[in-house]
């Protein structure tokens, strides 16, 4: 678990105006584990990260830079099934605004590691 982060805890977008809870929407059923990746992307200043769970998943959702650093983890918690929506800010576990380039999203669910690429333009 990455510093500042708790186990449960899904943190809060300090630019995205909606809500970062990972709510899940339940429109239409969810058969399997999908990250969707960024809608924007390329983003500036902020972007939305969505992925599917079928059944309740123990999830961490984290941003990597490309040379492997952890920088933030968004979600580190137990979810519900449906479709979930967290937002990234594009800063730093610290606080700090991340510089202009790619960065790697990272979803763990009970163990299965799935990897989109986000990209900031500043």
């Amino acid at each position: 678990m990455s510093k500042g982060a708790r186990p449960g805890v899904l943190r809060r977008s300090r630019d995205i105006r909606e809500p970062a809870d990972a709510a899940p929407e339940t429109s239409w059923p969810v058969t399997a584990v999908a990250l969707h990746g960024c809608q924007p992307n390329p983003f500036n200043p902020a972007t939305r990260i969505r992925f599917d769970l079928p059944d309740d998943a123990a999830v961490r959702l984290s941003i990597y830079s490309l040379d492997g650093r952890r920088l933030i983890s968004l979600a580190d918690a137990v979810l519900p099934p449906g479709r979930h929506t967290v937002a990234w800010d594009g800063l730093d576990e610290g606080g700090r605004q991340v510089s202009t380039g790619t960065y790697l999203v990272q979803l763990l669910v009970d163990g299965k590691q799935m990897v989109k690429r986000a990209t900031l333009l500043k």
